[in-house]
């Protein structure tokens, strides 16, 4: 009990240092460019599934503030018009993960980290309920969970990242980025691992 609980409070931890270190604020660009205009467009105005939005509501994360442009967006009566913006570049997974997100939990960019903590919660319960009768595999979740934590961390000190031309790195990075997506579900491969 005291291993399983170690895990949630460190999932809390998690959360906790998110909203602290306001990461959750700061999706990537290929979430404002791409992702979230193509969820909007399908969830409020009808577009099929097939990673394209309105051009309207793509331009308008590149000229307004993210969650200005979302509350716009996420009005149906915006009008939108016909014109058709192609998602011309990888990860059009992400626009399902957002379309999840905006569905469960809202329109609004703090929804992006709350599907987050869900799918990673959800991972945490299955693996406590599978393997609570053995405490030292209980161990597992919580270094994973320790390593997010860390991670959680050295995400807001982006700027001292230098690339190989030796200017820092521009964009902020946030726990669902889809550079380290795979974290959502580290305690699940454990399990397998652990199964197989």
């Amino acid at each position: 009990m005291v291993l399983a609980a170690t895990a949630w409070l460190l999932l809390g931890l998690l959360g906790r240092a998110d909203q602290q270190l306001e990461l959750y604020c700061h999706p990537s660009g290929r979430y404002q460019v791409h992702a979230i205009p193509v969820a909007l467009s399908q969830i409020y105005y009808g577009r099929i599934h097939d990673y394209t939005a309105f051009t309207a509501v793509a331009t308008a994360f590149r000229e307004r503030s993210l969650d200005d442009a979302i509350r716009l967006y996420s009005n149906p009566a915006t009008p939108v018009g016909n014109d058709t913006y192609y998602w011309t570049a990888d990860d059009r997974g992400l626009s399902d993960y957002v379309n999840l997100a905006f569905r469960l939990f809202g329109a609004r960019t703090v929804s992006l980290a709350l599907f987050y903590y869900a799918l990673l919660g959800t991972s945490l319960f299955f693996f406590t309920l599978a393997e609570w009768r053995k405490p030292l595999v209980l161990f597992a979740p919580i270094l994973a969970l320790l390593g997010l934590l860390g991670y959680a961390y050295a995400c807001s000190h982006y700027a001292a990242i230098k690339l190989g031309d030796g200017r820092a790195w521009q964009e902020a990075v946030s726990l669902y980025d889809a550079r380290a997506f795979e974290s959502i579900a580290v305690i699940g491969w454990l399990q397998l691992a652990l199964f197989a």
